[in-house]
């Protein structure tokens, strides 16, 4: 397992637990469009901060696991 892969399933982790959680609340009967627009945007946000910082966050946790991993995985 590369350090690549580990990185790309940590940055997918991130972002498709936020739409994730939009996707719920657009999906709701009960959503009004004030509240729906108000989720988006707050989906956009997310985006926008993570692609400042979110890559440099993601290479720390991405490096984290390939090292708890590589105790197991050389054996």
């Amino acid at each position: 397992m590369s350090f690549e892969f580990v990185l790309r399933l940590v940055i997918w982790h991130d972002i498709l637990g936020q739409v994730k959680i939009v996707n719920r609340i657009l999906q709701d009967p009960k959503m009004d469009l004030d509240a729906s627009a108000s989720s988006l945007g707050s989906l956009i946000t997310f985006l926008e901060k993570y692609r400042t910082n979110g890559f440099e966050n993601a290479k720390l946790v991405g490096i984290e696991i390939v090292e708890s991993i590589g105790a197991w995985w050389n054996c």
